[in-house]
């Protein structure tokens, strides 16, 4: 039997297997490879569109559909299809109304299956864009934008995004909807049953895996609910305290490559 048969892993993208500069790092390859090729398989979970996941799968194959949108999809790039979507409900305009007034600054994206609209541009969400190398839409308003709605993001500066999850996640809408920051700049409203968590249970489900012997790592508050279900848990270096202490392993940075040091400990 091969050292990994039988586990899947399963990484976020940013803040875990690419670096600082959006790269896959070589020692995260080379042991994504000596993984797969001693019997375990390799999936992605991440906040991205799947169009901002293809240019990081250079050197990397995935063996099941990707969860994408932090668990508002799952799709497969063999296909080239979702396989599953949570959607917002159509009310969700309102709650992004309330962080327009409660924050006029922040720049605004709606993700749809169709892709990115930016409806307020800032350099925030220049920013977003370029980093993830993605092509997005623009749209005057909020109205103009089609359904479904799979999440809305907002882009701004840090102190910004921390007051902003502050005062919505004591506001009405925190009850119907999951309301989390996603990044140091970028928060995130989108459906209450979409997670990645969630995601990864529907994956496991589709395909007969148990989750006991998934191994999952991340980086962020939006990964713990992916930690907690998956049988083996990890935290990259970079992670916040309050991700480390709900992981089962802390590796090195992502920088230095933490993917490959968590395959080195299974």
């Amino acid at each position: 039997m091969k050292r990994f048969e039988g586990l899947v892993l399963c990484s976020d993208v940013d803040g875990t297997l690419i670096d600082e500069h959006n790269s896959v790092p070589k020692e995260n390859l080379e042991a994504i490879q000596y993984f797969r090729a001693n019997g375990g398989k390799f999936t992605l979970a991440t906040g991205r569109i799947p169009e901002a996941v293809t240019p990081v799968l250079h050197g990397i194959t995935l063996d099941f559909p990707c969860i994408c949108h932090n668990g508002c999809s799952i799709y497969d790039f063999y296909t080239n299809r979702y396989i599953d979507t949570v959607e917002l409900p159509k009310e969700a305009h309102k709650a992004a109304e309330q962080v327009m007034e409660l924050s006029p600054d922040s720049g605004i994206e709606v993700i749809t299956p169709e892709g990115i609209f930016v409806v307020k541009q800032t350099f925030a969400t220049d920013r977003h864009i370029a980093f993830e190398e993605i092509t997005a839409r623009r749209a005057d308003s909020l109205e103009e934008v089609p359904a479904p709605w799979l999440k809305i993001l907002f882009a701004q500066e840090p102190d910004q995004t921390d007051r902003l999850n502050g005062q919505m996640r004591s506001s009405a809408y925190h009850a119907n909807y999951t309301i989390i920051k996603t990044h140091q700049y970028y928060y995130e409203i989108y459906h209450k049953n979409a997670s990645k968590g969630n995601a990864l249970e529907t994956l496991c489900a589709r395909f007969n895996i148990d989750l006991k012997n998934v191994a999952a790592i991340g980086d962020n508050e939006n990964d713990l609910s992916m930690l907690l279900k998956a049988g083996i848990s990890a935290a990259a270096g970079n992670a916040p305290g309050s991700v480390k202490t709900k992981a089962g392993i802390v590796t090195c940075t992502n920088s230095q490559g933490a993917v490959a040091d968590f395959i080195s400990k299974l």
